[in-house]
């Protein structure tokens, strides 16, 4: 489903190109950034920082959730960023095997994603056909 509207979007926001001096490549940007900046303010005003400062909650109830987070986690209040706190958890190799693990596990996936029309359109196919043949690979997965 995702797919397939961002497919339609796409390539429906390619077909704009000489509007307003842009190309339809670059209205993508436009037009999905200033989307992403809307929602990214309303989660901003409506999500709370941390169950300590929030404004749904009763006093019992916040102190019933802080309780809660502390007895699994041991860090109900933020403290304070040290250099020993940092340099403690960049030498972590745990943290950086995690991280190779997400480059390896992602990288694919963006190889298909953003260069698979680029490689169908250098064989030759059009941009509405290299976009239909680049979507398949997004459904399955």
């Amino acid at each position: 489903m995702i797919v397939k509207s961002e497919l339609k979007s796409g390539y429906a926001l390619t077909l704009i190109a000489p509007r307003g001096g842009l190309n339809g490549w670059q209205w993508i940007f436009v037009i999905e950034g200033a989307i992403t900046i809307f929602v990214a303010g309303i989660a901003y005003i409506t999500f709370p920082e941390f169950p300590n400062n929030n404004r749904f909650l009763s006093p019992e109830q916040t102190k019933m959730v802080l309780a809660r987070v502390e007895k699994d986690r041991g860090d109900s209040l933020p403290d304070k960023m040290t250099l020993a706190k940092l340099r403690l958890h960049l030498c972590d190799w745990k943290i950086w095997i995690f991280g190779l693990m997400l480059f390896c596990a992602v990288i694919p996936n963006y190889v298909t994603g953003y260069f698979a029309p680029i490689i169908l359109s250098s064989m030759g196919y059009k941009v509405r056909d290299s976009l239909l043949l680049s979507s398949p690979p997004g459904v399955l997965a």
